[in-house]
């Protein structure tokens, strides 16, 4: 028997960390890195690690992809596309596609993932039914001989007994769908090492040898079975591990046959404990974790694969028991059949009978997916949940409803709590007759009418104005009732955002993207039924511009994109936003005149007579205040098209309630262009209007000769653009709830959370080594100092009895400065340890000392001293001595950050507005680094001194920016209605 090994060193790279093996075609050494995607191949699998219960430990997920040759290689999870992450579950197990780059230390980050044939059944992971075999292992340490926790008839019997083994749970679980009877005991076996070969320490703390303890431990029984005739492992174990039992798949090679297998890897405590042993085999079948809506994946009693064990009353044997599965969960395995899923299409309303899970009539539905902005893979579930059968351990009878998201990959399946009390067990968690749970933001509700004896009856309603709009033309297309092409697109690939609009209500309004649009409600206090209700942005005249409408008369200038308006996006001749830009104020043609003008991609207009053979002429022409265009005929006939729309049932009518509604009036002429369209070139007619650029192709069948170009994806792409820094920034942000602290990467398109608590989160600084991140956390009128791991785990307090803020770390790391007051006194400059210890106050006086930064070789530390009429800079030894007047006159001079070069300061001087200012460290004139028309403050340097990061309010919300260190124009790093503030620029982040 063989195990594909892999390289640990290549591995572990997060606690969310994940393992790709290439193709023997595609070999990347672990110093290179790429920015385009490569195409990978090889065999998906995805482990869930679980801490011992109680123990405090975070759960963690790493997931493996092996091919032929045997080539591991890690995926960083954190910087691969929700797209792909999502896949992860549905697709463990299975031959996949990845397309990834290549990042830092070799690693790879996803950016899609697509099932691959097998090459057996050549179909995708089949569902898991029927008579499933396991082989169960049992393996000591070789230097630990001499304990056996259990018999091997303790381990059969746990397995293959009456109620409540493993086998019964599973065959009542999946309502007879799955039978694990006469699965199979082998061992003890002494393994040929001692656990220190197969549990080693790392920075990370122990970890298990994958390879090593799976070769060595399954191929202990080898000799005595084929495993071709086995489903899955239990490799169990007679001592700890590294503190976790796991449960998923893995790549085997034996007995003739390469293949996955849904493993486990189990530690003594995880087979005393019937509950245990169920959740890790759910790991083994490929389900993630449930939880509640709160930071733990260990609080839902109602799923076996979250906290779904009771241990009242306690199995003198087994321990704890586990509850059912969710719904969810067994309709991913195969065990619904798909005339028992209702799965909702919007705007309607409709009333149905749902069955409970366990022991379910024949009648009724399962399960009810609800889309959430016509999303497929973001979505809530209704299920019924009656105590019988191993559902007896659920907290009590009642509709069940959960918000899922597959791109949270660990655990996708939240159950809706509203009363946000932390536990999802009680009456809040639990719907009964009467009881209606409202989404007000996505019109979205399910009332729970009545119960029957096994189960309830709900009605369901769902349509905000957003899917209303898109049904009109697009629902059609979707159900297949019409054959054209599509005004927004199958689904909404962003869901409901906000973005800031200085006119809306609160400076926000909500949009939603499609492929060939945007959405979006400017006055949420308007008539929902009236037709501008929903509008479409004008994406067009900000692509063509370069000029990013933040409000009526707000902008954020950019350059025009060079983007492909139509057609395959590596074209290297198609026009572009930019050359369309160009020609706004070119004349128009005259009435009745044939289209015969030919661009290309540099602007250059030509005329070929040749073209009016084509039939097509100037139509209608606009004139308004600034356009002055003809509408091309094929796209002016398009406007006037009647065809079949949903509007509450199917009819016929205009698909347009005014000609212009979709596209907005012209910005150009219309122009014949070469353009490659999957890899063919041809000529395509385009023009492009306020809203969106159609196109006309005469080759194409009818329905799909007038097509709207894929503006909202590009707009999307432009506008969300991966933002470029050499290095990473934390700051605190809102948006994701209360302010929390947050991280982006150079690459990242959107800030990732690593703080989710209630309290408020801020002014967070990265360690010199890019690991750690200090920061404080108010929580009610308390502020103290916090330390956490650069991925947001191992969070624990430093300071005690200080009202304590704006930490900073010394240059080797040893060390926190920080701002702080004792019994409500006045604020000074305090440092203490990196562990909290040895706490010293340095500066002692009638005076705010706030805001403190470390000179770069540690020496010195810098100040705001906020003294009546106004703050001034100083500058005093790292002991508290030698303190000197760096700044002043102006107003309040605050957040002085050093360069890293030590020759310079920059800071904050706030009056009516707020500018970036700089000064030398030995003082003198200070100088205007940035003044961007709002309150800008707290600014940081760039790892090289080349640059500053700083928030400021000009667009309303507070956003990060980053200027030259010279001055300049500044360049948005986030532009959100969150407020994001207090960056910090790391200069190590791995």
């Amino acid at each position: 028997m063989r195990v594909v090994r892999f390289d640990r060193g290549h591995f572990w790279i997060t606690f969310l960390a994940g393992v790709l093996l290439l193709t023997p075609a595609v070999t990347v050494s672990a110093a290179e890195t790429t920015v385009r995607p490569v195409a990978l191949h090889g065999q998906l699998a995805v482990v869930w690690a679980d801490p011992q219960p109680a123990a405090g430990g975070t759960a963690r997920t790493e997931a493996l992809l092996i091919a032929a040759d045997g080539r591991v290689r890690s995926i960083d999870l954190q910087r691969s596309t929700p797209q792909a992450l999502a896949q992860l579950a549905r697709l463990n197990g299975t031959p996949v596609l990845a397309e990834a780059r290549v990042g830092q230390r070799g690693s790879l980050e996803l950016q899609s993932l697509q099932p691959q044939p097998l090459a057996s059944t050549g179909a995708t992971r089949p569902p898991v039914r029927g008579h499933q075999q396991w082989a169960n292992v049992l393996c000591r340490f070789s230097d630990m001989t001499d304990i056996t926790p259990q018999p091997a008839e303790y381990v059969d019997n746990l397995m293959n007994g009456p109620e409540p083994s493993i086998a019964d749970y599973w065959f009542d679980t999946s309502d007879g769908q799955i039978d694990t009877y006469g699965s199979t005991v082998w061992g003890w076996f002494d393994l040929p090492q001692p656990r220190s070969y197969y549990v080693t320490d790392t920075d990370f703390g122990p970890l298990i040898e994958y390879s090593r303890i799976s070769e060595d431990c399954a191929g202990m029984a080898d000799p005595f079975i084929d495993f071709n005739d086995y489903d899955g492992l239990n490799l169990l174990f007679n001592a700890e591990l590294d503190g976790y039992a796991r449960g998923g798949t893995f790549y085997y090679r034996f007995d003739g046959a390469d293949r996955s297998f849904g493993t486990t890897w189990i530690p003594t405590w995880g087979y005393q404990t019937q509950y245990i042993m169920a959740h890790e085999m759910g790991h083994a079948f490929g389900l993630p974790h449930s939880s509640g809506p709160y930071d733990t994946p260990y609080d839902s009693m109602w799923d076996v694969m979250s906290l779904g064990g009771t241990c009242n009353p306690y199995h003198p044997q087994f321990g704890c028991i586990g509850a059912d599965t969710i719904a969810l969960h067994k309709v991913w395995l195969g065990w619904v059949p798909e005339e028992r899923q209702f799965t909702f299409v919007a705007p309607q309303e409709a009333t149905i009978l749902l069955e409970r899970l366990a022991d379910p009539g024949p009648h009724g539905y399962l399960l009810a997916r609800i889309p959430i902005q016509t999303s497929a893979t973001h979505y809530y579930t209704v299920e019924v949940r009656r105590q019988v059968g191993y559902d007896r351990y659920v907290p009590g009878d009642a509709v069940l409803i959960h918000e899922v998201d597959e791109g949270r990959y660990d655990r996708p399946a939240n159950v809706v709590d509203p009363d946000r009390n932390g536990n999802p067990n009680d009456d809040g968690a639990m719907w009964l007759p009467g009881e209606t749970f409202r989404d007000a933001r996505n019109d979205i509700t399910i009332r729970v009418d009545s119960a029957t004896a096994t189960g309830f009856v709900v009605t369901i309603h769902a349509g905000d104005a957003f899917t209303r709009t898109w049904a009109r033309t697009d629902r059609p297309i979707v159900e297949g009732v019409a054959n054209r092409t599509w005004m927004w697109g199958p689904e909404s690939f962003s869901g409901t955002i906000p973005e800031t609009y200085f006119e809306a209500s609160g400076s926000v309004r909500h949009v939603r993207y499609y492929d060939k649009s945007r959405m979006e409600i400017t006055d949420v206090t308007g008539d929902p039924t009236e037709t501008w209700y929903v509008t479409n942005g004008l994406l067009v005249v900000e692509l063509t511009t370069g000029r990013m409408q933040m409000g009526d008369n707000l902008f954020d200038t950019r350059t025009p994109a060079q983007v492909n308006v139509a057609g395959d996006a590596d074209d290297p001749l198609g026009p572009t936003y930019a050359t369309f830009g160009a020609l706004r104020n070119a004349p128009p043609l005259a009435d009745g005149a044939p289209v015969v003008q030919r661009l290309a991609r540099d602007g250059t207009v030509t005329t070929d007579p040749a073209l009016a053979a084509r039939g097509v002429t100037a139509a209608h022409r606009v004139q308004v205040p600034g356009i002055d265009h003809q509408v091309a005929s094929p796209f002016w006939e398009f406007m006037h098209t009647s065809d079949v729309i949903w509007a509450d049932g199917y009819g016929t009518a205009p698909l347009f309630p005014d000609p212009f509604y979709a596209t907005g009036l012209p910005i150009s002429e219309a122009y014949w262009a070469e353009v490659k369209v999957a890899g063919v070139y041809q000529d395509v007619l385009m023009q492009c209007f306020e809203r969106r650029c159609l196109t006309y192709t005469p080759e194409n069948p009818p329905g799909w000769q007038v097509e709207a170009g894929n503006v909202g994806q590009h707009y999307y792409a432009w506008r969300y653009a991966p933002v470029e820094l050499e290095g990473a920034l934390v700051f605190s942000s809102t948006r994701y709830g209360d302010s929390d602290i947050v991280l982006l990467r150079d690459g990242d398109t959107q800030p990732t959370p690593l703080t989710t608590s209630p309290a408020i989160d801020l002014t967070p600084d990265l360690s010199p080594d890019g690991r750690r991140i200090v920061f404080a956390r108010v929580e009610g009128d308390v502020s103290n100092i916090w330390v956490m791991e650069r991925d947001g785990s191992n969070q624990r307090q430093l300071t005690h009895g200080i009202s304590a803020h704006e930490p900073v770390w010394s240059p080797d790391g040893t060390r926190i400065a920080f701002s702080g007051s004792v019994d409500h006194g006045l604020p000074d400059i305090w440092v203490m340890d990196a562990d909290g210890s040895n706490l010293q106050v340095l500066t002692s006086n009638p005076y705010n000392d706030l805001n403190p930064d470390w000179s770069p070789d540690g020496a010195r530390i810098v100040y705001s001293r906020d003294s009546l009429g106004g703050a001034r800079l100083f500058i005093m030894d790292a002991d508290g001595g030698n303190q000197q007047q760096l700044t002043y006159g102006g107003a309040w001079q605050i957040h002085p950050a050093w360069s890293p070069d030590g020759t310079t300061i920059v800071y904050a001087e706030a009056n009516i507005l707020s500018e970036i200012m700089g000064i030398s460290v030995a003082g003198g004139q200070p100088w205007l680094i940035v003044s961007d028309g709002g309150y800008a403050s707290e600014p940081d340097w760039s790892p090289d001194g080349d640059a500053i990061v700083y928030s400021s309010s000009s667009f309303g919300g507070t956003d990060v920016f980053i200027v030259s260190a010279e001055g300049g124009t500044p360049r948005n790093v986030t532009n959100s209605p969150a407020n994001e503030a207090g960056p910090s620029w790391g200069r190590n982040v791995p």
